[in-house]
């Protein structure tokens, strides 16, 4: 395997830790439907994954970088899931 495709996986890896944090405190939730997560709008909550992601960082990154990690993952969730949005419209 590649070096940049090792470091893409690696990425990956990182930002699912990092969303299973957000669902953890319950920033996030899952869809029931369509498994896509979306932010429940509580600032509270992330704050607590972000505690924690600096508390116990994977192997791999320093507290700073887990704490960056969970701030970029809660700003890829939508406020909808885009399957029950696309549901609606029809």
């Amino acid at each position: 395997m590649g070096g940049m495709k090792k470091l893409m996986m690696e990425r990956q890896d990182d930002l699912e830790w990092a969303r299973s944090l957000l669902v953890k405190t319950g920033a996030v939730t899952e869809c029931e439907y369509h498994e896509e997560l979306t932010d429940d709008g509580d600032p509270e909550a992330v704050e607590e994954a972000v505690k924690l992601a600096r508390k116990k960082p994977p192997h791999n990154l320093r507290p700073d970088q887990a704490e960056e990690l969970v701030r970029a993952a809660i700003l890829d969730i939508g406020d909808e899931c885009s399957g029950c949005a696309s549901w609606a419209r029809d």
